[in-house]
C-alpha cells in the first residue's frame, strides 16, 4: 500500500501528529500517511522497504525530525527526491503539519501538478493552471482520504474544476478549504 509523506515543522504541531497517524478512514481501515523523521536516506535503501517510515505512534511516543521550523519548500523539494525511488510512497502528494495547523487540527494538503493542465470549456486557462508547481490546501486532517482520493484517484474532469477552478470559493476566511462541498459538488449534488 502507498501511503501520503506526513511532515511536521513545528515543534508545537508534534503533538497533533499522534491524532493524524492514528485515524483511520473508515472506509479504508488504514491510516494514509508515513511519518518523515529524518532527512537522511541510505542511498541503496529497497525501494519496497519502508521501514524508515512510521505510519503509527504509540501514546506519549515522541519522536524527532530533522524538519522542524524547515520551510514547506524543503519538505516539498525532499518529497520529490524519494518519490521516483520508492514504491510504497504515494506520488505528487504530501501533508505538512505546521504552526498554522495545530488550533483548527488542520494540515497542508499539498499536490503537484508535473505537467500542462487540462482545458476545460467554460472555465479560463488549463487547470492546475501552472505545470511543475505544488498547490495547497489547508483541510480537517479527518479528510485527508477525501482530498487524496480526490486529487489522485476521480476523474480530472470531475475534481479539476472543483478544487482547482472554485478554490477560492469552497476556501474560508480563515483559509481553510471545504472538503466536505467540493466532494458534494463531485458528486453532482451541488
Amino acid at each position: 500500500m502507498t501511503r501520503i509523506l506526513l511532515f511536521c515543522t513545528a515543534e508545537q504541531a508534534k503533538s497533533l501528529v499522534p491524532k493524524v497517524l492514528a485515524f483511520k478512514e473508515e472506509s479504508e481501515g488504514v491510516n494514509p500517511f508515513f511519518l518523515v523523521e529524518s532527512r537522511e536516506v541510505e542511498a541503496r535503501q529497497n525501494p519496497r522497504d519502508s521501514s524508515m517510515f512510521r505510519s503509527e505512534l504509540g501514546e506519549g511516543e515522541d519522536f524527532q525530525t530533522d524538519f522542524t521550523d524547515a520551510p514547506e519548500e524543503d519538505c516539498e523539494e525532499w518529497a520529490l527526491q524519494q518519490m521516483g525511488r520508492f514504491n510504497f510512497i504515494e506520488q505528487d502528494i504530501i501533508a505538512i503539519l505546521d504552526r498554522s495547523c495545530i488550533a483548527g487540527e488542520t494540515l497542508l494538503m499539498k499536490f503537484y501538478n508535473r505537467g500542462p493542465g487540462i482545458p476545460f470549456p467554460g472555465l479560463d486557462g488549463p487547470l492546475p493552471q501552472e505545470e511543475a508547481k505544488w498547490y495547497t490546501f489547508k483541510i480537517p486532517y479527518k479528510k485527508a482520504f477525501t482530498v487524496h482520493t480526490a486529487l489522485l484517484y476521480t476523474a480530472p474532469d470531475v475534481a479539476y474544476p472543483t478544487y482547482f477552478g472554485r478554490k477560492d470559493e469552497l476556501t474560508s476566511e480563515d483559509g481553510i478549504f471545504d472538503v466536505d462541498k467540493a466532494e458534494r459538488i463531485c458528486l453532482g449534488e451541488e
